[in-house]
């Protein structure tokens, strides 16, 4: 009798259990995992036919992040990126690389871009072996409710190698994948660029093309720029890694932070609206000893003192955590800064603009991205405010 009674119990807890569990608030990781997603994959010629096309990509990524980041119904961004046409990335591969999967550590992403060199003199190109990469073996979501887009961007002839590119092609399309294929004009024109309008016949899409390395911002930059660096530079100052992981991925972000600040002044600032917002600040949480949630100096005990900087190492907790508390504050009054110069308003005007049914591209490689994301988002009936 105490056995049946006890095993009674027990499932009555469990049960007991289960139930609080389920009406329990999700977690921050798993409401990312419930929410529906907009998937964009770049696969980039990066031949010497198309030489700094990696400079359009890098810098214009942080429009396309800024702009989902304001969908209706919200959805989650992650990005992927494969190269082809680079003699390093290997013959074995038919020089292709996946440079890396869908992801939304978008600074990580970014900061592999950065090491890319912009030009080479020559390379082998199979648009086939490519689009197989980018199209059939990226790590897309298997969600019906998914937006997938795959933006193709080089050059040159599309039929070398196999399979043939028609029915990899299809087979994209097939998986409700948006096939965007991107030419690379030339000065001097050629008999190429059919097999690029083949694959735009075949996903029944008019191909975009684009000048390499041609730029319009869509906005003005703010008028200080020099004010702007300086609060990120000071913002930087009060990351704290404490780990080689930790090390690795705040050593990213300040890399994306000093090489956009080489770009153009508005490419800058879509980097630093992303900078501040809450994506790259909930991030930080993992990995930022400065804003991870402390709220007492004992929570410095779960960290390994010995893979924290020197300076840390020297320290009693409870200087690190009144450290801490004082550089928040900083924190907290240079984000503030940042915002105003630049407001959540900006980016609702650009959605307006993007949003306009005249919109041109006028063959500039971000117009096309933003333009072709957002038709697509509207297919899945996403919106995005303007001002």
């Amino acid at each position: 009798m105490f056995r049946t009674g006890f095993k009674g119990f027990i499932i009555f807890m469990v049960f007991l259990f289960s139930t609080l569990l389920k009406s329990m608030p999700a977690n921050h990781d798993s409401i990312d995992n419930q929410m529906p997603v907009v998937e964009v994959v770049f696969c980039l010629d990066l031949s010497g036919s198309t030489n700094g096309l990696i400079d359009n990509v890098r810098e214009q990524v942080w429009s396309v992040v800024n702009m989902i980041a304001t969908a209706s119904p919200k959805r989650k961004l992650r990005i992927g990126l494969v190269g082809f046409s680079r003699p390093s990335f290997g013959g074995q591969n038919n020089y292709v690389k996946t440079i890396s999967k869908l992801t939304d550590d978008y600074d990580l992403l970014v900061a592999e871009m950065w090491k890319i060199k912009p030009q080479i003199e020559k390379g082998d190109q199979f648009v086939s072996s490519a689009l197989e990469a980018a199209g059939l073996n990226m790590n897309w979501s298997k969600s019906k409710d998914a937006v997938k887009v795959l933006f193709l961007i080089g050059n040159g002839r599309v039929d070398t190698g196999s399979p043939d590119y028609r029915s990899v092609v299809s087979t994209i399309s097939e998986n409700d994948i948006y096939l965007v294929p991107v030419y690379c004009l030339r000065e001097r024109k050629s008999n190429e660029i059919e097999g690029w309008n083949q694959i735009g016949r075949i996903v029944n899409r008019p191909i975009e093309a684009i000048w390499v390395l041609k730029r319009d911002p869509l906005i003005k930059p703010a008028k200080d720029e020099g004010r702007l660096a300086q609060w990120n530079r000071d913002l930087n100052r009060l990351l704290i890694s404490y780990s080689k992981e930790s090390k690795e991925y705040l050593n990213a972000v300040i890399t994306c932070d000093n090489k956009s600040m080489i770009l153009h002044p508005v490419s800058y600032e879509n980097r630093l609206f992303f900078r501040v917002s809450e994506h790259c600040l909930n991030k930080l949480q993992k990995w930022d000893l400065a804003a991870a949630n402390l709220t007492s100096a004992s929570d410095l005990l779960r960290y390994d003192m010995s893979l924290m900087e020197d300076s840390l190492q020297r320290r009693t907790i409870n200087r690190i955590y009144d450290g801490i508390e004082k550089g928040n504050e900083s924190k907290a009054i240079l984000i503030d800064k940042i915002k105003k110069q630049l407001p959540y308003e900006r980016q609702l005007f650009l959605n307006s603009i993007v949003s306009k049914p005249d919109f041109e591209s006028s063959q500039i490689l971000e117009k096309v991205v933003l333009r072709n994301v957002l038709n697509a988002c509207k297919a899945k009936s996403i919106s995005f405010p303007v001002e």
